[in-house]
């Protein structure tokens, strides 16, 4: 039984991620604050639907969805990462941090700056969702391998 309640956590925060970044396919807004600009005619719509196809893939057939599911999210944490905490911890040119601004410019920021890359709102709580997707499922994955009857 502990095995489906690990497996259905895992499945919960990842539908929870995929919740919020659906969001950004269309968009959202919550009255005149845009928390997310539309991007499904972009990279982020392909990779929304991977990203859906692998939950699926792990709800059904959990032996051949868990490690790409995994491998996505590990993939997606250090993207994110680089194209936006990266310039957070260390810094970015003046051209670097204006052109961020600019094309995250109708989003809300709780914190900006001008000598700093500080992501919108939406972002961070992305990041904390992939953050937390990727560690339910490196749970999930451990606790099957080392406990094989779990």
């Amino acid at each position: 039984m502990k095995y489906k309640e690990e497996k259905n956590k895992a499945l919960f925060v990842n539908f929870l991620l995929l919740t919020w970044f659906s969001m950004g396919m269309l968009g959202f807004s919550v009255g005149e604050i845009v928390l997310v600009q539309a991007a499904w005619m972009q990279i982020d719509g392909i990779f929304n639907l991977i990203f859906l196809l692998l939950i699926l893939l792990f709800f059904l057939k959990e032996r051949y969805g868990k490690y790409p599911l995994t491998l996505l999210l590990i993939i997606w944490l250090i993207s994110q990462f680089r194209f936006h905490w990266f310039y957070t911890i260390f810094g970015a040119s003046a051209e670097r941090i204006a052109n961020y601004y600019d094309w995250y410019s109708n989003t809300f920021f709780v914190i900006s700056s001008e000598t700093r890359i500080i992501p919108d709102l939406w972002h961070m709580v992305l990041h904390i969702l992939v953050l937390c997707a990727l560690i339910s499922m490196i749970r999930y994955c451990i606790k099957i391998k080392v406990s094989p009857s779990f």
